[in-house]
């Protein structure tokens, strides 16, 4: 399966932005289940691993938040590469939420 990378800059302590992404998690199974599905979290500090699906295409990876970034590092399946920047676009709508 393809790569896939991106980072979200943010200007909040890692411990907020650690609650904040709980919170995003919790509230995406129930308000953006027509978008994100079958989300799967297991956090070890800073870091999760991720299971979900977008658009119907299951996507895996994992989330590392750091002091300035939260970086998501995945695989995507072949066919959602024609998705890549839609994924991205759904990911980033959902960061500039929660960070703001």
């Amino acid at each position: 399966m393809p790569n896939f990378q991106m980072s979200v800059s943010h200007q909040l302590s890692e411990e907020e932005v650690l609650r904040r992404l709980h919170k995003l998690f919790q509230k995406a199974r129930i308000h953006l289940s027509d978008t994100i599905s079958e989300i799967q979290e297991h956090w070890n500090g800073n870091i999760c691993d991720l299971k979900f699906s977008v658009f119907g295409f299951h996507i895996s990876g994992r989330l590392t938040v750091k002091a300035l970034a939260i970086d998501f590092e995945g695989e995507l399946p072949f066919l959602a590469l024609f998705f890549k920047d839609k994924i991205e676009a759904v990911i980033r709508w959902q960061a500039a939420i929660i960070l703001d």
